[in-house]
């Protein structure tokens, strides 16, 4: 990701004090948050090999605490994805099952054939369908296996944002946008990705239609949206929402 885009989310998130990247890869949106004085730093991916301290340490931040553990499972980490308020901020910018290119001299050293085999961490595609419609098998820490569809991590990151945001914490993460839903406004894009609609105070909220044991309603209120594109059937959504108790 290009630095100015990492600072930029950082800045929306308002990341200070207690940050979580819930699909950080290497850690480098903590990295940003980071360097605009977030001081307790929380990484969680599902592939502990991505990682690394190495430009925590070159720019001497402290490192952050890396867990490896699934957000389609996050009773894998319940510590960490379920603790009510225990978060400020969350920065993401999730995987989009696209593959990113592997540039040698140059060029894509990638085999001709990988979008057809490949293999996106522990979700193997099951069927070679339009992406908006394609399966993927996940196996889950307790050795489930399930399926999801498109590869889009949405759903998940929004129900982690709720549960773990304090009262006015901002979550900023990039929603991808493939084929048909390239003219969908963002509002709908979040309906159809399971979240429940509303105004509050004038402002469109968005809740999974749960309560919470204390009959309050957790939700997310969109504060800001930029699509970024990338091809005729690709871009993505920059979205920043706040973490609202109704």
């Amino acid at each position: 990701m290009e630095p100015e885009i990492g600072f930029l989310m950082a800045n929306l998130a308002l990341a200070e004090g207690r940050v979580l990247d819930p699909c950080c890869g290497s850690g480098s949106l903590l990295l940003y948050a980071a360097a605009l004085g977030a001081t307790h730093l929380v990484g969680v991916d599902a592939d502990a090999s991505v990682w690394s301290n190495a430009a925590f340490d070159r720019f001497r931040f402290g490192p952050p605490k890396f867990y490896c553990g699934d957000v389609l499972d996050p009773s894998s980490l319940t510590e960490i994805l379920c603790a009510a308020e225990s978060f400020d901020a969350i920065v993401c910018d999730p995987p989009y099952n696209i593959g990113a290119p592997i540039w040698v001299n140059g060029q894509d050293a990638r085999p001709v054939n990988y979008h057809d085999c490949r293999m996106d961490g522990r979700r193997q595609r099951l069927d070679h369908d339009d992406d908006d419609d394609v399966l993927y098998q996940t196996k889950m820490s307790d050795g489930r296996r399930g399926q999801r569809r498109g590869g889009d991590l949405t759903k998940e990151i929004l129900d982690i944002a709720r549960r773990v945001l304090r009262d006015g914490g901002r979550i900023v993460f990039f929603l991808p946008v493939r084929s048909n839903e390239m003219s969908t406004p963002l509002e709908e894009l979040l309906i159809l990705r399971g979240c429940t609609p509303s105004e509050v105070d004038g402002s469109t909220t968005f809740s999974d239609s749960t309560d919470t044991s204390d009959g309050k309603s957790e939700r997310l209120r969109l504060l800001f949206g930029r699509k970024q594109c990338f091809t005729p059937t690709f871009s993505r959504w920059l979205v920043c929402l706040e973490k609202l108790s109704t």
